[in-house]
């Protein structure tokens, strides 16, 4: 169970990056990394569920108001308008049912988190090109390892999130920068809705993840601290400005 205590070490051991680096630990830890944040984030609807469900089900009767007004607009009769409707609550009540929200929850943790950390990977493999001028080799495998161990701040976050939800009992509780702008403030306006998006991938723990991860690759390949922490962040707010801007474009 070495590969677990790591997780815990390289928040006030940062050397241990060397050892992890060198280990085949890739599998292990990222299981542990994915079933740990899937169990968390599910327990924090699951546990809040009844709240989710009054929520969710105030929802649908708001669009549902929303879609009779714009089938009003259409050649339609009465109980076509009603048949779409009930066709749109059968669907609806099935995408908020616990057991759907558990399976996309898994679904998302089996099928999407690899792909997720391949892309970060990939992404952040840039730093070796940026600072070309610094003979440092890249080693792919080595910076997927030092990736997955650099999220512990996240599963760390993940669980006190889920504590917090409990204690609240708000199942869509989060730390992310977006609640500095109420959802109702955005409505009517696109720009406010892409900084608000941009707003959700900014969280204190996700932060404190890109530190450790400048961190880990300032020690694992011996990359210069101040270069590693420039270039880790110059990635990551490029990422936002690319997301915005895809916002912008496709859901404007």
């Amino acid at each position: 169970m070495d590969f677990l205590k790591k997780f815990f070490e390289v928040l006030y051991n940062f050397n241990a990056f060397k050892e992890i680096s060198n280990r085949n630990y890739i599998l292990p830890s990222m299981l542990f990394f994915i079933i740990s944040t899937t169990t968390f984030n599910s327990l924090k609807i699951s546990i809040n569920y009844d709240k989710y469900r009054e929520i969710m089900l105030n929802q649908m009767d708001n669009n549902l108001n929303e879609i009779r007004k714009n089938l009003k607009k259409q050649d339609l009769t009465l109980e076509e308008i009603e048949k779409r409707l009930e066709n749109y609550k059968k669907i609806y009540l099935t995408s908020i049912s616990l057991e759907i929200i558990i399976l996309s929850e898994i679904a998302k943790g089996i099928f999407i988190q690899p792909i997720i950390l391949f892309i970060q990977t990939l992404a952040f493999s840039l730093l070796f090109f940026i600072f070309s001028k610094i003979q440092i080799s890249l080693n792919f495998k080595k910076l997927f390892s030092i990736l997955i161990y650099s999220k512990s701040p996240i599963i760390i976050g993940s669980f006190i999130v889920l504590i917090l939800s409990i204690i609240l009992k708000d199942p869509f509780f989060s730390l992310n920068f977006s609640n500095l702008i109420p959802y109702e403030f955005v409505s009517n306006n696109n720009y406010l809705k892409v900084l608000r998006n941009m707003l959700f991938h900014i969280e204190p723990f996700s932060i404190l993840s890109l530190i450790l991860l400048s961190f880990g690759i300032n020690k694992a390949f011996e990359f210069p601290l101040k270069n590693a922490i420039y270039g880790v962040f110059i990635i990551y707010f490029s990422f936002l400005i690319l997301n915005a801007l895809f916002y912008l474009i496709f859901f404007k």
